[in-house]
């Protein structure tokens, strides 16, 4: 049988497998796309029954990229983007310095990223269906050859046990990046079924402080839409941004969130004001049975500490009347979220330099961050359990 093999610009679905997922459903990847990068690249394999795709994106420097998806700073940011095991981190550090500016994450050069925007599984049907698999890789290492970047890499990948051999297979090495959260929901609604899910009664009875003194506050949360509605999201993303030391594009996420809410017209915005202004804003769409919180923003200069926790749990939970039986509360707050009850799965990032642009000093840092044997063409990488007070993404729920 005859097997074809493409490489073309743009996001190119006649072969793409969501896998019944949000995040890689076609209309989430053509709303959200943007938040990877503006140069994506389609590579697909297929023949007479059927084919696979993988979607990447060409990356030059940027110390003002969306640190998520910076793969530089990901491996050789100091402090890290998300929290390392402490001898990962300090071998990081003899490589850069106590402190990686920007032009040493510049000298990393470019790099091609496989990645999707809300972190979903970049490999999709290419893990599960090895001849697509094999073929796709070999293609896309193949492209980054070409287009002479630095790097190839994969990013928030699920552990499985048939990634491993695939990727090793093709001389990629492992990252830990971080940890995704995922609440799980009895089949009752409401806010007191919540509550005694939960299992511990210290745990309820703490949730239970937390809802008293939430009205205490007189904390108010509802749902809005409309013109006036998204500009107070995106106010509050903007500020959010900026308040963690992010490069915030105003015009850019008001796009973003107009298509998506174009694209999923049952997606929903809720707001929360204290003292009669708004302080925090999230935005969730049910996709499937699961509730995915896939924005959320705090204006942490003037909303009490309890805001988060409120406009992207509480007020979902009080409200839910659908049969979604969890919700999806990306990365970040891990720890506040497995105290509520949410359960984590291990993301990974894999990476391989690429000939003959990789430079040495990567080499160096790849053999401090990466785990397992060192790639022969180089010459010479822990877990996120807080939010890191530099990142947007770690302070909130999932933000495409």
């Amino acid at each position: 049988m005859t097997t074809h093999v493409s490489v073309a610009p743009g996001f190119d679905s006649t072969h793409w497998n969501d896998d019944g997922s949000l995040y890689r459903s076609v209309p989430w990847i053509e709303s959200m796309g943007s938040r990877v990068g503006d140069l994506p690249y389609s590579v697909t394999v297929s023949d007479g029954e059927g084919g696979a795709s993988l979607l990447g994106y060409l990356h030059e420097p940027d110390p003002d990229r969306y640190e998520a998806f910076n793969l530089a700073a990901l491996l050789a940011r100091t402090p890290p983007v998300f929290p390392v095991e402490g001898a990962i981190d300090g071998a990081v550090r003899d490589v850069v310095g106590p402190g990686a500016t920007a032009a040493t994450e510049a000298a990393l050069g470019s790099c091609l990223v496989i990645a999707l925007p809300g972190y979903g599984d970049p490999l999709g049907q290419a893990a599960t269906e090895p001849v697509y698999g094999e073929r796709l890789l070999s293609a896309t290492v193949d492209f980054a050859t070409e287009r002479e970047v630095a790097m190839l890499a994969l990013l928030y990948v699920p552990q499985r046990a048939e990634v491993t051999t695939l990727l090793e297979a093709h001389g990629f090495r492992r990252f830990s990046l971080t940890r995704r959260a995922e609440l799980p929901l009895p089949p009752e609604p409401g806010m007191a079924a919540w509550l005694e899910s939960l299992g511990s009664s210290k745990r309820r009875r703490e949730m239970s402080r937390q809802q008293r003194r939430i009205r205490e506050l007189g904390l108010r949360t509802y749902r809005s839409d409309g013109d006036r509605a998204r500009a107070v999201v995106v106010d509050l993303r903007v500020a959010h941004l900026e308040q963690l030391g992010q490069v915030a594009d105003r015009a850019r996420e008001r796009e973003r969130l107009e298509r998506l809410q174009a694209r999923f017209p049952d997606s929903e915005i809720r707001l929360t004001e204290y003292d009669g202004n708004p302080v925090g804003a999230s935005v969730t769409l049910t996709y499937g049975r699961t509730t995915h919180v896939v924005l959320s923003a705090v204006d942490h200069g003037v909303a009490p500490p309890l805001t988060f926790f409120e406009v992207t749990y509480y007020a979902i939970i009080r409200e839910r009347a659908t049969l979604s039986s969890s919700i999806d509360l990306g990365i970040g707050h891990l720890e506040g979220k497995v105290a509520r009850g949410a359960v984590l799965r291990e993301l990974d990032g894999w990476v391989r330099p690429v000939r003959p642009r990789c430079p040495e000093l990567l080499g160096r840092i790849l053999d401090a961050r990466c785990t397992g044997t060192a790639d022969p063409t180089t010459e010479g990488v822990p877990r996120a359990t807080a939010n890191t007070p530099h990142s947007p993404e770690h302070s909130g729920g999932t933000q495409a």
